[in-house]
């Protein structure tokens, strides 16, 4: 199954100089990545249009200050002042990242992530691994730099290492969304158009989907993978959808033709990199791999008077056939038939706002499904409540998160043995302890992981450490 990864909670060094403020405190790796856009976006500029964040940023909504990313700026932000050639080197503790330097229309941006996860019992071993993430992305404003008005680029390179905790928890959702496999790849190149300021965006070549799809700011602080991306979607395809680890070429057209509301429609090569072979960057395309088609429309609300909140429904599909799980032909074949989609739908809010707007509690929940006769899980249903700033720590986070993988009935007809399904329950803790180091412990417990009988519950604990430079 393919994860995807959490959202970087530090707006790295172009952000800060850019005079752009984040109205969510932010989460952990790639899709920190997209966060400058997003909040560009929110702020009217040129290049944003990223308003909902992939997959894991947590929001603090009674920080919520710029306007909504479904509802365009009228004009697009002033630039912040340069900063004199001889300013003073802020301190350790009031730096947003601890190196990091933007450049007028380039912001450049790195960070580290690395991750001690121990399986404490049950599963298939009680034994533990080192795994980390690096990412380092380019953020081009081509207005800028070459006059082409409305246009920005983006490059990201991505280098993974480390042990896999799934080949001893044996889950089937994925317990730390940053398990992949050892390599260095160019993970996404892309270059995009806004008109209308900001209501039209139209952006062509290697995408991660789920930095705009199926995205729940609530599920952000949470390291297991179904909280960036529910299950249904993520187990689907050939080599999974474009998303971390791999990312396939495509189209995205985003609208806000209404205040508030979004609509978008991404299609993307069918098979992203190559199934044989995970390391590196494939990019191949085949009319055979067909296409897979996401189309997804919803509502963000939020400022500084109102509760945060959002809403969406999604539905995807591949063009190409596929094998089905439990039919074969007389010869005993696997029988290749279309169909192979699904339906998602998600909400989130602010559910109690606190005196301090650094505090506060929100949630979200989440149900998909997806064509059993092609997919292992026919059901995902997951959740989570995030309170921010416990302790009177602004930036620090708490949540309790739930994630329920049903197998759908072809794949329990084809293994009558296997069990109805995989819970993952996830308490995490996130200790911000400068603005560029955070520490993250967590503890998850798994109930039938991979559905497989002969697997016990397992207890797992994580330590994760990120750095933003």
């Amino acid at each position: 199954m393919h994860r995807t990864k959490a959202l970087g909670r530090w707006l790295f060094s172009g952000m800060v100089a850019a005079g752009i403020h984040s109205p969510l405190p932010a989460q952990t790796n790639d899709e920190l990545l997209q966060a400058v856009r997003r909040l560009r976006a929110e702020q009217g500029e040129p290049g944003g249009a990223v308003p909902d964040t992939a997959g894991r940023t947590t929001p603090n909504p009674g920080a919520l200050g710029a306007p909504t990313a479904a509802e365009p700026a009228s004009a697009p932000a002033a630039p912040a002042p340069a900063a004199a050639p001889d300013a003073p080197l802020p301190g350790l503790r009031e730096r947003s990242v601890l190196l990091g330097e933007d450049r007028q229309g380039v912001v450049v941006g790195a960070i580290y992530t690395g991750e001690v996860v121990r399986n404490l019992a049950g599963g298939i071993a009680r034994k533990g691994t080192y795994l980390d993430n690096f990412d380092l992305s380019a953020d081009l404003d081509l207005e800028k730099l070459l006059g082409w008005q409305g246009t920005t680029a983006f490059v990201y390179a991505l280098g993974n290492n480390g042990g896999d905790p799934t080949a001893f928890i044996g889950d089937a959702q994925g317990s730390s969304n940053i398990e992949t496999a050892d390599t260095w790849k160019l993970y996404e190149a892309w270059i995009e158009k806004v008109w209308g300021g900001g209501r039209t965006a139209l952006r062509l070549g290697l995408n991660d989907l789920n930095c705009e799809f199926d995205v729940k700011e609530y599920g952000g602080l949470f390291l297991n993978s179904s909280h960036g991306i529910g299950a249904d979607f993520s187990q689907s395809g050939v080599n999974g959808p474009s998303i971390f680890p791999t990312a396939s070429l495509g189209a995205r057209l985003r609208l806000h033709l209404v205040p508030t509301y979004y609509l978008q429609l991404v299609v993307l090569d069918g098979v992203p990199g190559d199934p044989d072979d995970p390391t590196g960057t494939h990019v191949s395309l085949s009319t055979t791999d067909g296409a897979l088609v996401a189309l997804e429309g919803g509502r963000t609300v939020g400022g500084d008077e109102q509760s945060y909140g959002k809403w969406g429904v999604g539905m995807w599909g591949y063009t190409a056939a596929f094998e089905a799980i439990d039919e074969v032909d007389a010869a005993g074949n696997p029988v290749k038939k279309r169909g192979n989609m699904g339906l998602y739908a998600f909400a989130e809010s602010e559910l109690v706002r606190e005196q301090d707007p650094d505090q506060g509690l929100g949630g979200y929940v989440r149900i998909g499904i997806a064509n059993p006769r092609f997919n292992q899980f026919g059901l995902f249903a997951g959740g989570g409540l995030v309170y921010s700033g416990p302790f009177d720590r602004a930036a620090d986070q708490v949540g309790l998160g739930v994630a329920l993988a049903v197998n759908g009935g072809d794949f329990k007809d084809a293994n009558p043995g296997a069990e109805r399904a995989e819970t993952n329950i996830e308490l995490s803790y996130r200790l911000q302890l400068m603005p560029w180091l955070a520490v993250q412990p967590d503890l998850q417990y798994i109930l039938d992981p991979g559905t497989d009988p002969g697997c016990d519950n397992a207890a797992v604990f994580a330590c994760r450490f990120e750095t933003a430079f």
